[in-house]
Formats: C-alpha cells, sequence, structure tokens
C-alpha cells in the first residue's frame, strides 16, 4: 500500500467518506496516482491544496469522488481514484501548468499522464494517472 508523503487521507477524500473509513480511505485511489501526485508537490516544490473540508475549508470533491457524488463527469477520473484538483500554494495555477508541461519529461512527473486545459479550470489544476500512452494528454472537462 502507498501512502503519500505529502498528504494525509482526510485531504484526498470527502467527509462521509473518511468518517467512514479513516486512514483506510486510501484504499480508493490507484497507487500510481498518489505517487503522481508526490511527485507534482516534489516537482513544483509547493504545497498543494487539494481538499480542506477538515479544516472548514470550502474544498471536499477535489480528489476522490464517490458514486453518489454530483460534482463532475459520470466517468471522471475522480470517480476511479485516479485523479487531483490541485490548489498551488504561493504559485498561480497558470504557472504550474507551465512548469509541468516545460518540465513533462522530469522523473518525478512520470505517473503524470493527463491535465485539463486551463481555459476551462482556471481556479484549479486537474491532475491525472489515467492509463494512456501519452505525455501529458490536455483534455476538456465533460
Amino acid at each position: 500500500m502507498y501512502r503519500p508523503l505529502y498528504f494525509h487521507p482526510q485531504e484526498l477524500v470527502d467527509k462521509k467518506t473518511y468518517l467512514k473509513f479513516g486512514d483506510d480511505s486510501l484504499m480508493f485511489f490507484n497507487p500510481n496516482s498518489l505517487q503522481m501526485l508526490d511527485g507534482v508537490r516534489d516537482f513544483l516544490g509547493v504545497p498543494l491544496i487539494v481538499n480542506n473540508w477538515w479544516k472548514d475549508g470550502p474544498y471536499e470533491f477535489s480528489g476522490f469522488r464517490p458514486s453518489w457524488c454530483q460534482v463532475g463527469a459520470e466517468y471522471s477520473q475522480h470517480r476511479l481514484g485516479n485523479a487531483f484538483d490541485i490548489k498551488p500554494v504561493r504559485m498561480s495555477i497558470e504557472n504550474a501548468f507551465i512548469k509541468i508541461i516545460n518540465g513533462q519529461a522530469h522523473e518525478k512527473l512520470k505517473y503524470l499522464t493527463c491535465m485539463e486545459d486551463l481555459k476551462f479550470t482556471p481556479s484549479w489544476l486537474h491532475v491525472d494517472a489515467r492509463n494512456i500512452p501519452d505525455r501529458i494528454r490536455i483534455v476538456k472537462p465533460h
């Protein structure tokens, strides 16, 4: 089982899931996606916010989204435990996107396979580890 280096389970799942499963909530994630998240955090060199509901913040569904969740697309990578909507601290979304695109061959980004087009997600950066051959595919959210 992979345990993220920089993130606690409650930062990655919604409140209901965390209250039911606690730290075992990590079982809902593809290990590659957790390694991808740590790699992006390392590569950018700044803290990242995924969910912050646990400290009364507004983000609850930026990581794993259970089947009952109404946020996002039906076949979202979030529902498969492959995706995160990150908000870098002390770095703009645009600068993070550009830095990742320019450094996509870096070893720390080896599990990152997809990001969403910033025209559609200006206040967060969607990163995921879907099983595709591309390095790095840019998609429009559905």
